[in-house]
């Protein structure tokens, strides 16, 4: 029988042993060590915490803000300021004027002398501030002279020493061209015209041909290509045809004909029966003939109608789409200034009493008013008293500039533009 007091110490024995052989789940230093790194993460975001409310307090109680970037307006462009066109005309044959579109600031660039016997027959802006004129003596010896706006001095362009009256002076777009046509008058039945082209300080004659020296304003005519490759050339030509049996009878007809060149003096075109040439472009031409205004391409024989006119003096406006002529009414005792437009093709009567028009925009020409024609086929010089006036197509009012005895070769300088 065993002893209780030993079986009690057994029992204390392996209770001892039981415990002493299990090992602790998490050291206390690990744990220590964990919560260390905690309480620093936590003190050092208190402290951002802090020290974020407190600049925000700061900031709030100074009451600053962040300044804005000064902005730099941007300089609105000033529109781009325009010409308006110049003006040129010679008054009574003694005098040349230049005057703005709506008639202003006119002056007076050169005046003979009334003793002199020396008269203006023709004008061409050569360039923006640049007038070329023609001055001739009474035996029709004549000078083209050009005229400098700001130094108020003219230079010889060509010095004639032979008779010959010049019209229709023309200087190609870049100047490097002048095209003009010398009248000859050597008794009834020798009148010639020489058509010149003067290149640099060579003044060639490119043709001459019999005429009648008579209605020059209304027929003769020189205009250039806007590439200056070619120059076109209207005016009256008498053409011979012979009669009776032997042939010896020789009589003249007077033809409008229009001859188109290369600057370099090489004849392209002779178009018979027609006149007022003008460029469409750099390959199309338009002009007058039997009664129909026509395009045609330069060198070839197609001619397309492009509307029925009857008139005097056509012009073609700057953006090639209207047309501005002049037609005899009451048996040539007034004339009818008439506008073409070819996008509406639509021709309307605008005013009556102006003759001679040029265009100085789209919308606006220029020409002579007169009440009434007193000679047979309204020439300049069978007036009274007649006016400049410009007359716009659309309200179709007219705004007279200056008036005189005569007023002719109207030119208007698009080289202000």
């Amino acid at each position: 029988m065993e002893n209780p007091a030993n079986e009690q110490l057994n029992t204390q024995e392996n209770i001892s042993s039981e415990f002493a052989s299990k090992e602790p789940l998490v050291y206390k230093t690990t744990i220590k060590k964990y919560a260390l790194i905690v309480l620093s993460g936590l003190l050092g975001l208190s402290i951002i915490i802090t020290a974020v409310v407190i600049y925000l307090r700061i900031m709030d109680r100074l009451n600053v803000t962040e300044p804005t970037p000064p902005v730099t307006p941007t300089p609105t462009p000033e529109p781009a300021k325009t010409e308006s066109p110049l003006i040129s005309y010679i008054k009574n044959d003694k005098s040349i004027w230049i005057v703005n579109t709506d008639g202003t600031d006119k002056k007076l660039l050169i005046e003979l002398p009334g003793s002199s016997d020396q008269t203006f027959s023709d004008l061409a802006w050569k360039s923006k501030g640049f007038l070329s004129y023609s001055l001739c003596d009474a035996k029709q010896v004549c000078t083209i002279d050009t005229y400098n706006l700001d130094t108020k001095s003219s230079v010889t362009e060509i010095n004639n020493s032979e008779k010959g009256l010049i019209e229709s002076l023309t200087w190609a777009p870049e100047n490097k061209f002048m095209g003009y046509f010398q009248y000859k008058e050597q008794g009834n039945e020798n009148q010639t015209v020489e058509l010149r082209l003067k290149t640099g300080t060579t003044n060639s004659v490119l043709s001459s041909h019999k005429t009648e020296i008579k209605d020059i304003e209304q027929v003769s005519k020189v205009t250039f290509s806007a590439d200056e490759n070619h120059i076109a050339f209207g005016f009256v030509e008498l053409v011979a045809s012979t009669s009776g049996r032997s042939g010896k009878t020789v009589t003249y007809t007077a033809k409008p004909t229009i001859l188109i060149y290369r600057v370099s003096g090489v004849l392209l075109d002779t178009i018979v029966g027609a006149k007022d040439p003008m460029f469409i472009d750099e390959k199309t031409i338009a002009y007058q003939k039997d009664g129909q205004l026509i395009h045609r391409e330069i060198g070839t024989s197609s001619e397309t109608s492009m509307t029925p006119i009857s008139g005097f003096n056509l012009d073609v406006s700057p953006d090639k789409s209207k047309y501005a002529y002049w037609s005899p009414t009451g048996g040539f005792s007034d004339a009818l200034l008439i506008i073409f437009d070819a996008n509406l093709n639509l021709q309307r009567n605008i005013l009556r009493g102006v003759l001679f028009p040029k265009w100085l925009n789209n919308s606006t020409v220029v020409g002579i008013k007169a009440d009434n024609c007193l000679g047979s086929k309204c020439e300049l010089f069978d007036y009274q008293t007649i006016s400049l006036a410009t007359v716009n197509i659309e309200t179709k009012q007219a705004n007279p500039i200056d008036q005189g005895r005569t007023i002719k070769d109207v030119e208007v300088n698009y080289y202000a533009d």
